[in-house]
């Protein structure tokens, strides 16, 4: 169903938005399935206004150096 909905708002030039995203795992399958934008307590948890400044740069910082993915090499 998800897939239906991500290629019916691809074809329309819709964006598209996932609530309620809480692991990697589902924030992973929801962009290979061409989700443009994602929330929930997988991204970030409720938190006091004052940590949030914090949390964003935190956050930025992450996104710009994303874990590498090992695979395996023969030879």
């Amino acid at each position: 169903m998800i897939s239906a909905i991500l290629t019916m708002a691809e074809r329309l030039n819709l964006e598209t938005l996932a609530e309620g995203v809480e692991t990697v795992g589902e924030h992973a399958l929801l962009a290979q399935l061409g989700c443009n934008h994602v929330q929930g307590f997988g991204i970030g948890k409720p938190m006091p206004f004052e940590e949030t400044l914090d949390w964003m740069r935190a956050h930025e910082a992450k996104l710009l150096d994303p874990p590498k993915i090992r695979g395996h090499h023969t030879g």
